[in-house]
């Protein structure tokens, strides 16, 4: 399956954004400025966004990416009464109306099973509500714009819930309770990685589609940002999904870890029943350390040939995209 390395623009798509999405409107291809421009790299093997599919270079994707930039930009700088009539202006409809409405759109597992091999397909999503501060209006906007997953914190506290290493340690406000039902209603996932232990417990409570992007097992590894046993066996009992991530003092306490770790938590989440829940979510493009045998997306392939000695090839499949692709939300 093929992923998109990495893409570079000018940074006028950069500098087009305010700086609240620049700080939390991430995607499972990460912007980042660059001394030479934008650079988008892919954290996960890449899925289509609702919207942005067929695409076969990275000049069209970057066009793409450059529409959606000049379109949150230009709702953004308008105030929140207004932001119905941009919508309306630019011609987004609401998306569970595109996924009824639209024959050409259908739903993102068909527009995955509709690409070619030499065409690429992408997923927004938004990393911290942050960057909503506490309006629904935009982030309903964003849900607009094909937003379809989204972690409500990074590790600290927004209006929607305190992160795992706020020491406070609430759970979802009023507003951030408001923000999961909304997800429900579009049929969006809703990110549990870097909420609070609380947070974590209300959204699996509230949420429809609960998912860990990029998650570890804190018995093997007792990182704040694993789940407990108890977490991974509620988000199986949900049908959500959790992706094993590349960060490597979330695979090994030491700090130091070998692309064998990675195999460690795959084993120990599978013996607690998430054979079919289980993906990765590698985050290269948030760290500075990497897995010793696993630095980039290159080494993937020595991954699969790993995962190969241990697995039938059906359960490699599911891990590396079987899994993601069959939980949806639809």
């Amino acid at each position: 399956m093929e992923i998109l390395d990495y893409a570079k623009k000018s940074t006028d798509i950069w500098n087009s954004l305010p700086q609240e999405m620049k700080n939390s409107l991430n995607m499972y291809f990460h912007l980042r400025p660059t001394n030479s421009g934008i650079t988008i790299v892919s954290t996960i093997p890449l899925f289509p966004m609702r919207g942005i599919t067929g695409i076969k270079s990275k000049s069209d994707l970057l066009k793409k990416l450059n529409d959606i930039c000049d379109n949150i930009n230009k709702i953004y700088s308008v105030d929140e009464e207004d932001v119905t009539g941009i919508l309306k202006e630019i011609g987004f409809k609401k998306r569970g109306d595109d996924l009824k409405e639209d024959k050409k759109e259908g739903d993102i597992e068909e527009d995955i099973q509709a690409l070619k091999h030499n065409e690429i397909g992408a997923i927004l999503t938004l990393e911290g509500c942050d960057a909503i501060g506490t309006s629904l209006i935009k982030y309903k906007t964003l849900l607009r714009l094909g937003v379809s997953s989204v972690g409500l914190t990074w590790n600290y506290a927004n209006a929607v819930s305190d992160g795992i290493l706020e020491e406070r340690g609430a759970g979802l406000s009023t507003f951030g309770k408001n923000v999961v039902k909304e997800n429900n209603l579009v049929d969006a996932w809703t990110d549990v990685s870097h909420l609070s232990v609380k947070g974590f417990w209300d959204v699996l409570e509230l949420a429809k589609y609960p998912i860990a992007s990029h998650s570890n097992a804190y018995t093997i590894c007792n990182h704040s940002r694993n789940l407990s046993d108890d977490q991974i066996k509620a988000l199986i009992s949900k049908n959500g999904m959790i992706g094993i991530t590349f960060v490597p003092h979330f695979l090994n306490e030491n700090g130091s870890a070998h692309i064998t770790d990675v195999l460690k938590h795959i084993d120990y989440i599978c013996a607690l029943g998430g054979e079919f829940n289980l993906g990765f979510g590698s985050d290269f493009d948030g760290i500075t350390e990497t897995v010793i045998g696993l630095s980039s997306y290159k080494n993937y392939e020595d991954l699969i040939n790993l995962l190969l000695k241990y697995y039938k090839e059906e359960q490699v499949k599911r891990f590396l995209f079987s899994n993601f692709v069959e939980h949806l939300p639809n």
